[in-house]
C-alpha cells in the first residue's frame, strides 16, 4: 500500500467513509491558531449508543494542538494531530497523523514502509462547538468534479485519479474562505455530541424523615 492510500484510508476511517482531501501544506500559520477547551473530551455520535469517538487532548508536545484519537465502532483507533485554525471569522480544523515516533514501534507491521510517508493534511470545517460539535467535510469526488471544471480554483496535482492540493498556506486559506460557505468544498456534514459522563457512586444514605437503624 503506497502512501497516499495508506493516508487515505486512515482519513477514510476518521471520517466515517469519506474520503477526505489531500493537502501537501497546512492551513495555517501560528498567528492563525487558536484554542478552545470546549473542544476538548470526548464527541460521540451517539450519546446513548455510541459507536464513533472522536477524542480530544491537549497536545503532549505543543499546548496550541489537540491530540486526536478516533475509534470506529469496531474498536480501531487513530491518532492524529489537530490545529483549530480562525480565519477571519470561521473555524477549520487542519488534521494530521500523528508522528510514528508517538506510536508504539512494535506494533507497526510494516516499519520500513513509514520512511517513505510524508507529512500530509486534511481541512475540516467547524460551524459550531457547542452544544453539538458541527463540521462540514470535504470528498475526494466532489473536489475532482468541481477541479475539473474550474482548474485555476486552487494549485493542485491529480494522482491517481484523485486531487492533491498543491497551493501554499497562503492560497489554501484564500481558497478555503472563498468556499467555506458554498456547496463545492465542504460537502459532508457530521454532528456529534459530548459524551455522557459516569455519575459518581454516592453511597446511599437514610431517606428524609426515616430511622436510620
Amino acid at each position: 500500500m503506497n502512501a497516499k492510500k495508506f493516508f487515505f484510508y486512515l482519513l477514510a476511517v476518521l471520517l466515517g467513509g469519506c474520503v477526505p482531501i489531500v493537502s501537501l501544506h497546512p492551513l495555517f500559520t501560528e498567528k492563525d491558531v487558536v484554542f478552545d477547551e470546549k473542544l476538548l473530551g470526548t464527541w460521540v455520535d451517539d450519546p446513548n449508543s455510541p459507536e464513533v469517538t472522536w477524542e480530544f487532548k491537549r497536545a503532549d508536545t505543543n499546548d496550541s494542538a489537540y491530540r486526536l484519537i478516533f475509534s470506529d465502532k469496531e474498536g480501531k483507533k487513530g491518532m492524529f494531530v489537530a490545529h483549530l485554525v480562525k480565519l477571519k471569522d470561521k473555524l477549520f480544523l487542519d488534521i494530521c497523523p500523528a508522528p510514528w515516533e508517538q506510536q508504539d514501534p512494535n506494533k507497526i507491521e510494516w516499519v520500513y514502509n513509514t520512511l517513505f510517508l510524508i507529512p500530509a493534511h486534511t481541512f475540516v470545517k467547524i460551524d459550531s462547538i457547542e452544544p453539538q460539535l458541527k463540521m462540514l467535510l470535504t470528498d475526494d469526488d466532489k473536489m475532482k468534479e468541481f477541479l475539473k471544471a474550474d482548474p485555476n480554483a486552487v494549485k493542485h496535482e491529480f494522482l491517481e485519479d484523485s486531487p492533491i492540493l498543491t497551493g501554499s498556506t497562503k492560497e489554501l486559506q484564500i481558497f478555503v474562505l472563498k468556499y467555506a460557505d458554498g456547496d463545492k468544498v465542504f460537502v459532508k456534514d457530521i454532528t456529534l455530541n459530548r459524551k455522557k459522563t459516569a455519575e459518581p457512586n454516592v453511597p446511599a444514605g437514610p431517606k428524609p424523615g426515616k430511622s436510620s437503624k
